[in-house]
Parts: C-alpha cells; structure tokens; sequence
C-alpha cells in the first residue's frame, strides 16, 4: 500500500492555502497585514474558514480542536490569530472552534500528513503552475491520484495574481 492510499483513507478534508510570499508582501498593504497577520496567519485563518465551510456542507455542527505544527517562526503571530476568531461568536460558530494547540509533527500524525501533501504541492506548484512553456513539468503521478481520487475531499486554495487582488479586496484592501 502506497503513503498516499494510507493517506486517502484516514483524511476527510484536505485543504491547502498557496500564496507567494514576496508577491503577498508587495500587493498586502502593511495597514492590511497589521488587521489580519502576515502570511502564515493568513493561510491558518483561510484553512480554518473552508474547514467551517466543508462541516456546513456536511452538516456537521460539532466542535473541532485545531492542531497546528509548533515550533515555526510565525507560531506566536498564528496563535493570536486563533485566540482573535476565539473571541468572536460568528467566527467560533462557523469554523465550530472549541480550541486550538500547536503540537511538534511526530506527536500529531495529521500534521505529517499535512507536511507531505504541502511538498508535493509546493513542488507542482514551483515546476508546473509557475512556469510557462517547455520548463512547465508535469504533476507527479502520485499526487495527481490521490488529488484525482476525491477533488472535492482535496481542495487548494491559490491565491497568485488576480486571485490575490480579489481575495484582498474581499477581505477590506482596496
């Protein structure tokens, strides 16, 4: 049985936040980022929203514990972000936040899980959508079976070029 199959059959929802950091740093404004955090404190909040679109979709009205990976940089920035969407109702409602942690990889396997799915993400990403022409490579075959498995359980969320515009602007940058 392949890493992948495994994968396929603990995960319920898979989603994945894509940004470019410089191109975020030059297009969201510092009074933008002051309001809603750098980079990774984004991408936590954008995963958090779709994990309480996906519970809506499914009807499951539960309480979820987030479980983050400790010991980035931005850990301190992600955790006041998480403490802010405790603070308000509507948000604790919709994401169905009972809690939040950070916790190192070999103590939450769902945080290995998350780690490998993100490589071969960055790495189609960096080979495929962000080159053009004859250095464009193909999707690794073993991501592409396991996205093309279920695209509805696997979901990325790419926020480049305009998708960026219109994600900022949603979100009060004008």
């Amino acid at each position: 049985q392949t890493i992948l199959a495994i994968i396929d059959g603990y995960v319920y929802q898979c989603i994945t936040a894509s940004f470019k950091e410089d191109e975020f740093l030059r297009v969201a404004p510092d009074s933008w980022r002051r309001k809603f955090g750098g980079l990774h404190g984004v991408a936590a909040q954008v995963c958090a929203q779709a994990i309480g679109h996906w519970a809506a979709q499914r009807g499951y009205f539960g309480q979820i514990a987030y479980v983050l990976e400790a010991g980035d940089d931005d850990q301190a920035e992600v955790d006041r972000r998480f403490q802010a969407i405790g603070r308000t109702v509507e948000q604790r409602r919709h994401i169905r936040y009972s809690s939040h942690t950070f916790a190192r990889k070999g103590d939450a396997r769902g945080l290995e899980v998350a780690d490998y799915l993100a490589s071969h993400w960055n790495k189609f990403d960096a080979e495929t959508l962000s080159r053009s022409g004859h250095t464009r490579r193909s999707m690794r075959k073993d991501l592409a079976a396991l996205v093309g498995s279920n695209p509805d359980k696997y979901r990325v969320f790419r926020f480049t070029g305009a998708s960026l515009v219109r994600f900022l602007e949603a979100h009060g940058c004008h």
